[in-house]
Formats: C-alpha cells, sequence, structure tokens
C-alpha cells in the first residue's frame, strides 16, 4: 500500500509539471506571435513586397505641396512575404504596419528625409489607441508599429476615400485597428545608419527608401533573449546612394506613390520590399521548464529503482 501511494502521489506531480509545461509552452505560441510564425527565422532575408498601402498627407503650411512639416500617416499591409529570397508564401493571419512620420529637411534633387512624429496630432499612439497591447517607446524615435490578428479582417478598401477631414481619416485608423489586434514590433530611427527618405516627382512622393532599427518588441528578439534582428541593406537616395543597414529596410521601391490632395488614398504598391532577418534561438525559460520536467522524470525513475532493488532485498532475506 504504502508503494502504490508513493507511486500515486509521483504520477499526481508528474501530471501536474506536464500540464504546466505545455501550458506554458501553449502561451509561448500564442502571445502575439504572428509575424514570426510567418518568417524563417533562419538567418536568412526575408522580404515582404506590400500589396496596399492607405495613407494621408497632413498639409502643415496650406501649400497644396510638399515640404518640411507636413504629417503622414496610415496603414500599410503584408500579405506575403518572400521566404529566404525565394518563392512567395502568403500570410496566414493579418499582419498590418502602421506609420506616422512627418517630413523632414529638404536635401535636394526633389528628396526629403522622413523623421518621428513625435509632438502634435497623428502620432502612432494615436493611430493604435485601441490596441491593448501598444505603449509608446520613444516617441522621438518611433515611425512604424507592427500590430497582427488571426481575424483576417482588414479590408483597405473600406477605408479608400471615406474620410474628408484628417480627423475622420484618424477615426477610421482607430475604428479598424480595435482591439482583436496585439502589437508585436515598433521601429523607428536610433541612430547609427538609420534613416528614411522619400523622392518627390510633381505633386507626389515616390519613391521611398528606409533603414530603421527595431526599438521594441513583443518576442524577445530585440533584447537577444530569444534570437537577435541581424541587419540587412538598402541604398539611399540622396547623395552618392551610400548602402546603408539596419533591422528593417524598404528597398527597391519604384512604384509607391503618396497622391497629395486631402483625400485617404489608397495605393496599389507593387515593388517596394521591406526586408527583416531574424536569427532565433531557443528560449531560455523553455529549457528551464522543460529541464525541471526531465528532472522529475528521472528522479521518478530513481525512485522506483530503488524501492525495487530494496524489495527484491527483502525477499531475498
Amino acid at each position: 500500500m504504502n508503494i502504490s501511494y508513493g507511486r500515486m502521489r509521483f504520477m499526481k506531480k508528474y501530471t501536474c509539471c506536464t500540464a504546466l509545461v505545455l501550458f506554458f509552452l501553449a502561451s509561448v505560441a500564442n502571445a502575439g506571435n504572428i509575424l514570426p510564425n510567418n518568417l524563417t527565422l533562419n538567418g536568412l532575408e526575408d522580404t515582404s513586397s506590400l500589396s496596399k498601402a492607405i495613407l494621408r498627407l497632413v498639409d502643415a503650411d496650406t501649400s497644396s505641396g510638399i515640404s518640411t512639416g507636413d504629417i503622414v500617416f496610415g496603414l500599410m499591409h503584408l500579405t506575403a512575404f518572400d521566404l529566404d529570397g525565394g518563392g512567395s508564401s502568403p500570410v496566414s493571419d493579418e499582419i498590418v504596419v502602421a506609420v506616422s512620420a512627418k517630413i523632414g529637411t529638404d536635401l535636394g534633387g526633389g528628396v526629403f528625409s522622413v523623421v518621428p512624429n513625435s509632438s502634435g496630432s497623428f502620432k502612432l499612439s494615436d493611430l493604435l489607441v485601441n490596441v491593448p497591447t501598444f505603449s509608446t517607446f520613444d516617441a522621438t524615435k518611433e515611425i512604424f508599429a507592427i500590430v497582427t490578428t488571426p481575424d483576417n479582417a482588414l479590408d483597405l478598401d473600406d477605408l479608400n476615400g471615406a474620410a474628408g477631414t484628417d480627423a475622420a481619416a484618424l477615426a477610421a485608423i482607430t475604428g479598424e485597428l480595435d482591439s482583436d489586434y496585439m502589437w508585436e514590433v515598433t521601429g523607428g530611427i536610433d541612430g547609427g545608419d538609420d534613416f528614411f527618405e522619400i523622392r518627390t516627382i510633381s505633386l507626389s512622393l515616390n519613391p521611398e527608401s528606409a533603414a530603421l532599427s527595431v526599438l521594441d518588441d513583443a518576442h524577445g528578439f530585440h533584447d537577444g533573449e530569444n534570437g537577435k534582428y541581424i541587419p540587412v541593406s538598402t541604398n539611399e537616395l540622396s547623395g552618392a546612394m551610400a548602402l546603408k543597414s539596419s533591422d528593417v529596410v524598404i528597398k527597391d521601391s519604384s512604384s509607391f506613390e503618396i497622391v497629395v490632395a486631402d483625400l485617404f488614398q489608397l495605393q496599389s504598391v507593387n515593388d517596394t520590399d521591406l526586408g527583416i532577418n531574424i536569427q532565433a534561438i531557443p528560449e531560455p525559460a523553455t529549457f528551464v521548464v522543460w529541464g525541471g520536467l526531465l528532472g522529475a522524470v528521472a528522479f521518478g525513475g530513481y525512485r522506483r529503482r530503488r524501492k525495487k532493488h530494496v524489495h527484491s532485498a527483502q525477499e531475498a532475506a
């Protein structure tokens, strides 16, 4: 009876430990991991050709043209990734890039810098006010955030032309990005090679190029806990077209366009590639939990063998 009771008690502990491990792993898998689930995480660059974007330009000086201080805000929709530079793999869930930035310095030749929109209206935090897991990291650096949902409910066509004022355009975005979305990444300009430039053609912005840092993420890649971002490269538009590298880049942009008008303008984006490269490592916490489970199993086996040995010795005596 004592031996049976001991085994029963051990099995209860073993079952409880197993349940905790499975619960832990399920929590890790579902904690806002839609973006990494659509990437290879093997240290080879993945790119996404943005299918559509809906953006608004807020004219700061009513000049009817593009000038320093104008605000650009809106959404970009990622629908597929070219994994490891290979064929296109459709995104299984909804991945949306929310953007808020200001037109910065006139660099000549129709090229303007793009800088964070850190004060006033239409900031990134204003766009994501209904996303419960988003919080501002540093408004002086932020330009974009990636938010996701498994609902597959986003339809940018529903927003096209629906907003007649800047405030109405913002309301359309906040109404779309509701509490079903989860925050995954915040990025922007954080020194080093980081830059964002856009070239004006007539009264349009076309094309764009950027090298941006990940400021924070929900996955433990930014802080090195579960992996790391490996810099990828792009060319700047200004000067000598220098090669720049950072965590996330926009490159090969030849048909992206923001029409300057008081419209919430839907854009088809055919040749704008967003590049990202992440090398994942196993989570340390996973090792700890599994190590505890394996230790419990080993200890239980040791107890059973010891009791069997004692029992055999007693019978022999």
